[in-house]
C-alpha cells in the first residue's frame, strides 16, 4: 500500500505501469543503486514463485492426467528396470510444456494487462472447482456427471467472458465478437452475457460461470442416477466422522497377493533401499513377519499403494497395485457394508458403555431412594412419637384434674371451676392437634379443595389476631398493622389464609421481645404479607427445616417450644394450594420476618 500510494502520488501524471512502480518510484528520485537492488529482489521472488508454481503444475500433470494414463503392465513391460525414472522423465516433459506455455501466453496474449488481472483471471478459473468441491464434501446426491457438467459450462463461461476478450485485444480474434455478440446476437456480447450489463469484468464472469456450474451439478445430479461407487463414496466422504474412527482399521481388500510381489512392484518405484526400509517399519507397527514367502493382508496392500502414491499419485498407484496383484474385484458396497460392519460393533460397544453407566446411576439412584425410604420411615416414627407426646400431656393433665374433683367432691366451688376450665383448654388443644394432623394428611394427599371468594385483607387480618391480642399484652408486646389500602378484595380461601396469619402471630408472640409488625401490601400481581418479631431469630441452617413438620421430632435435643410443631408445616401446604411463595428471613438475635405472597385475581388449580 505505501508503495502503491506513492506511485499515485509521485508518478500519477506519468504514463508508468502500476506494475513497475516499485523500480520507478527510486529511479524518479535518482536513487540507482536502490532500483537495482529492488530488481534483483523482485528478480529472485519471482523466479521462486515460478519454480515452486512450475513444479507443482508438473507434478499435478504427471500424477493425475499422464502417468494415469500410461501406468499398468504394458509399462511394466517396455519399461521393468526403468520404472523409478519414468516419473522424473514425465515430470520434466511437463516442466518444460507448463512453461513454453506461460511463456507463449505473456508474449502473445498477457502483454498488455497488469499482473493483478492475470491473477485474478486465474483465481476466477480455480473458482470452477468449489462448487463439486463443496458438493463432494457436505452432498450425497451428487454424483460424477453433474459435477463434469457443471465443471464444463463453467469452464466454458470463464473462458469465453474472459479469455477471448483478451484473444480480441491481442488480435487474434475480431473485435466484432466483443461489440456485437457471437453471431451478432446482442445477448451473448462476453461483457453482458444473456443481456447482464453494469458489472466489472470479473463479477460478471463469476456469477454466469459459478453459477451455471452450481446449477447444472445439482441439477443433472438429482435427475441422474448414481453409480454404487458413487453413492458409496458420497457415503464415506459426507460422513467421514462417523467413519473415520473405523476407515484405517476395516479390512477393505480381498484376492490373493505374494509378499515378493508387493516388495518387487515398490522396489521399481522407490529404489530398494528405500522400500526395505519401508516394510521393516510396517512390520514392527503391525507386528508381523514380512521375511516369508507367504501372502500379503491387505493392511500391506493399503500401506503399498500409499506409499506409491507418494512417488506417482493417487490414481496411478491404486492403477499399478491392481495391475500387479490381479485382487479379486473389490466393489464399493463391499467398503460399506465392512464399515457398516464395523461402525455396528462401534455402537454396540458404545451402548453397552451407556447401557453400563445408566445401570449404575440407576443403582445409584436406588441407594438414594432406599435411604430416603429409610429416612421417611424414621421421620414417621418421630412424627408418631411427637403426636403421641403432644396428646399424652393434655390426656394425663385431664385425667388427672378429673381423678381429683372425682375423689375429692368437698372442694371449694371455685377451686372446682378452676380444675374444669383447664380440663376445658386441655381439650381444646387435644381437637386442635387431631385437627391440624388430618388437615395436614389432606393437603399432602391432594384432597383438600380451596373455596375462592372475594374479601377484604385489612379485616381478614384483624380477626385473625383478634383473640392473640391479649396474649401480647400480657407480654407487654406491641402488634402493629401496615396494610395497603389500594385494594380492597382478594380472590383467595379467606378461612385457610386467616390460619396462615394466626399461626404466623401465635409464633411471633411466642418468640418476639417488644414488637410484631404485620404487613401487606401489592406487588405486581400479588399480595404479599409479612410478619415480623424483634426476637432472638432463627440460624440460616434452619431456615428450611422449620417448614418441615418432621422438624421438632428431629431436634429434641434442644428446648422445644410450645405447640405441636405442626402450624409452619401446615402454612406452608396452604400457601402452595394457593400457588405461593413463603420464606422467612432471620439471623440470630436480629429477629426473624416471615412473608408469603399469593396472586391477587386468579382461579387456582
Amino acid at each position: 500500500m505505501p508503495i502503491a500510494l506513492g506511485g499515485k502520488l509521485l508518478l500519477g501524471s506519468f504514463p508508468v505501469n502500476a506494475d513497475t512502480y516499485v523500480l520507478a518510484l527510486p529511479l524518479q528520485q535518482g536513487n540507482e543503486f536502490l532500483a537495482i537492488l529492488t530488481y534483483i529482489g523482485g528478480f529472485s521472488a519471482a523466479t521462486s514463485m515460478i519454480i515452486v508454481s512450475t513444479i507443482a503444475l508438473s507434478t499435478m500433470l504427471s500424477n493425475n492426467l499422464i502417468i494415469p494414463v500410461l501406468a499398468g503392465p504394458e509399462l511394466m513391460q517396455l519399461f521393468p528396470k526403468r520404472l523409478m525414472k519414468i516419473p522424473v522423465y514425465i515430470r520434466r516433459f511437463s516442466i518444460v510444456i507448463v512453461l513454453m506455455s506461460a511463456y507463449l501466453y505473456v508474449k502473445t496474449i498477457a502483454h498488455g494487462y497488469a499482473l493483478v488481472s492475470i491473477g485474478l483471471v486465474s483465481f476466477a478459473a480455480v473458482a470452477q472447482f468449489a462448487p463439486s468441491l463443496l458438493g463432494g464434501l457436505f452432498w450425497k446426491k451428487g454424483n460424477y456427471k453433474g459435477a463434469l457438467t457443471g465443471l464444463l459450462a463453467g469452464f466454458f463461461i470463464w473462458f469465453y467472458t474472459l479469455i477471448v476478450p483478451s484473444f480480441v485485444n491481442a488480435g487474434f480474434i475480431s473485435g466484432d465478437l466483443s461489440t456485437y455478440g457471437l453471431l451478432h446476437i446482442g445477448w451473448l456480447r462476453p461483457s453482458a452475457l444473456f443481456g447482464l450489463e453494469g458489472m466489472d469484468y470479473l463479477s460478471h464472469s463469476l456469477f454466469w460461470s459459478l453459477g451455471l456450474n452450481a446449477g447444472l451439478y445439482m441439477l443433472i445430479s438429482l435427475f441422474s442416477n448414481q453409480t454404487t461407487t458413487e453413492r458409496n463414496q458420497a457415503e464415506i466422504f459426507v460422513d467421514i466422522f462417523k467413519y473415520s474412527k473405523v476407515y484405517e482399521n476395516a479390512v477393505v481388500w480381498k484376492g490373493t497377493v505374494y509378499l515378493p510381489d508387493i516388495h518387487s512392484l515398490m522396489s521399481q518405484f522407490l529404489g530398494e533401499k528405500r522400500t526395505t526400509e519401508l516394510l521393516n517399519n510396517f512390520a514392527r507397527q503391525y507386528q508381523t513377519d514380512l521375511n516369508a514367502e507367504g501372502e500379503a493382508d491387505g493392511r500391506l496392500v493399503a500401506f503399498a499403494e500409499k506409499m506409491l502414491a507418494g512417488v506417482i499419485g493417487t490414481g496411478s498407484a491404486r492403477i499399478m497395485v491392481a495391475s500387479v496383484i490381479q485382487a479379486e474385484s473389490l466393489k464399493m458396497d463391499d467398503i460399506v457394508d465392512i464399515l457398516h460392519e464395523t461402525q455396528h460393533v462401534m455402537e454396540l460397544n458404545k451402548k453397552l458403555e451407556e447401557k453400563s453407566e445408566e445401570l449404575q446411576k440407576a443403582t445409584a439412584q436406588l441407594r438414594r431412594i432406599n435411604n430416603q425410604l429409610k429416612q421417611a420411615d424414621l421421620h414417621k416414627d418421630d412424627f408418631l412419637s411427637t403426636v403421641t407426646h403432644e396428646l399424652r400431656t393434655p390426656i394425663t393433665s385431664i385425667r388427672a384434674l378429673s381423678e381429683i374433683l372425682l375423689d375429692n367432691p368437698e372442694l371449694e366451688q371455685e377451686e372446682k371451676n378452676r380444675f374444669l376450665e383447664t380440663i376445658v383448654k386441655e381439650s381444646e388443644r387435644i381437637s386442635k392437634l387431631i385437627s391440624q394432623i388430618l388437615d395436614l394428611e389432606k393437603y399432602e394427599s391432594g384432597k383438600f379443595l380451596l373455596t375462592l371468594l372475594p374479601f377484604d385483607p385489612e379485616k381478614m387480618i384483624n380477626e385473625a389476631i383478634a383473640p392473640l391480642i391479649p396474649i401480647a399484652k400480657e407480654k407487654n408486646i406491641e402488634i402493629r398493622l401496615m396494610i395497603d389500602s389500594r385494594r380492597k378484595e382478594i380472590y383467595a380461601d379467606e378461612g385457610k389464609i386467616t390460619q396462615v396469619i394466626n399461626n404466623l402471630v401465635s409464633n411471633a408472640i411466642k418468640f418476639a421481645y417488644h414488637l410484631i409488625e404485620i404487613k401487606a401490601e401489592i406487588r405486581n400481581d400479588s399480595m404479599y404479607f409479612s410478619v415480623t418479631d424483634d426476637g432472638k431469630g432463627i440460624s440460616p441452617e434452619f431456615h428450611s427445616l422449620i417448614f418441615d413438620k418432621f422438624y421438632q421430632a428431629r431436634n429434641q435435643s434442644t428446648r422445644k417450644p410450645l405447640g405441636s410443631g405442626l402450624g409452619l408445616a401446615i402454612s406452608q401446604k396452604i400457601i402452595q394450594l394457593h400457588e405461593g411463595i413463603i420464606k422467612v428471613e432471620s439471623a440470630p438475635e436480629k429477629g426473624a420476618k416471615f412473608t408469603f405472597s399469593i396472586p391477587v385475581a386468579r382461579t387456582f388449580s
